[in-house]
This record gives C-alpha cells, structure tokens and sequence, in this order.
C-alpha cells in the first residue's frame, strides 16, 4: 500500500518516531518492590504475550500505593499509548486499551505517548514490517545483548502518510484479522 521504504515511490513523509511520539520509560520499581497481588508490573516478556495472545496470566505486581504515586509523579501507559520492547525480543508492540492498568519494568519496555498526529495501531503494524525489523536490527547489532533504547527509538524513521491513508490501513487489517479469525474457528468446529 506504501511501496518500498528504500525507494519510497509514493513519495511519502518519512518522519522519526520522535516526532510523532514522547519516547520514555518508567521509573524504576526495585526487584524487593515487587508483589504476589496488587496492580500488574510488566517487564517485556510479558508485552510479548500481550502482543501475541491479548493477555497475560501475570506473576509480579506492585502495591496500590507504589502505583498511584508513580502515576501521579511520572505517569502511566494510556489508550493509544504504545509499549515496546527494548531487551530479549525487540521491538514487539502492544497498543494500551481503555480499562488497562499496569506498571512496567524500566529499561525493559519503552512507552510511546502518541502526540495525537498519527494513528497508533497504524505504528504498531508498521513494526512488524521489514523496513522498521531491519532498523531495530541495525541499531541492536554489535553489542553483546541486543537493545532498543530510548535515543534509539527516536531515530527510528517511520512512514507518516496522511491520517486517511493511516486509518484506511488499520481498517484494512482489522477485517483481514477478523476473516482470519472467522476462518480460523471453521476450522476448529467443521
């Protein structure tokens, strides 16, 4: 729909992602921190199963009170914000739905606070696409374990086409995962 990111044919905007996001992290909740019941604290194994599965039968937590002081001083993830992986596997996303709550691990995860200029679950399918892999590959190769760190997400050079072309995209595959999915229980019930 976009062409080649190299040869860019349709002579799209190429932006970085620091234009269109605020790229942070969280503050650090300390390994003694961390509890059997409580709010959801998320390191990036667990955003990988959010990604993959849509949910997550989680072990760690942090008290109430850890969490409403962190999202009072630092924030926390909201609808629209995006939430990347920065260690072990790079680069999966999981877009924050409305009634999420969580606190995720710093340095682990990175959070991408959509400014309100590009439509979020566009920039989470950009991601799984080679022209954004071969990025996060690029800046990740030569140490000894792989890292997507905040300086590095920034740079990160993303398509920015028009929000109607944006939104035309999402809708696009948004019906191609719901044939997916009606195509996918015929098979477990025929």
């Amino acid at each position: 729909m976009f062409g080649d990111f190299k040869t860019n044919p349709k002579n799209l905007p190429i932006v970085p992602i620091s234009s269109l996001f605020e790229v942070g992290s969280s503050k650090r909740v300390f390994q003694k921190d961390w509890l059997s019941e409580g709010i959801p604290f998320y390191r990036a194994r667990e955003i990988v199963k959010l990604a993959e599965q849509g949910y997550v039968d989680n072990e760690l937590f942090i008290s109430q009170a850890m969490y409403d002081e962190y999202s009072q001083k630092y924030g926390t993830p909201v609808p629209g914000d995006i939430m990347v992986t920065g260690v072990g596997t790079l680069g999966i996303c999981y877009l924050v739905r409305e009634g999420d709550r969580f606190y995720y691990k710093d340095g682990n995860t990175l959070c991408f606070h959509n400014r309100g200029e590009i439509n979020s679950r566009f920039v989470l399918e950009c991601y799984k696409m080679p022209f954004i892999r071969e990025q996060i590959d690029a800046k990740a190769g030569g140490t000894t374990v792989g890292t997507y760190t905040i300086d590095t997400a920034n740079k990160t050079l993303i398509f920015n086409p028009p929000r109607a072309q944006q939104d035309e995209f999402v809708a696009f595959v948004e019906q191609s995962d719901k044939s997916k999915f009606v195509v996918s229980n015929r098979n477990l019930s025929g």
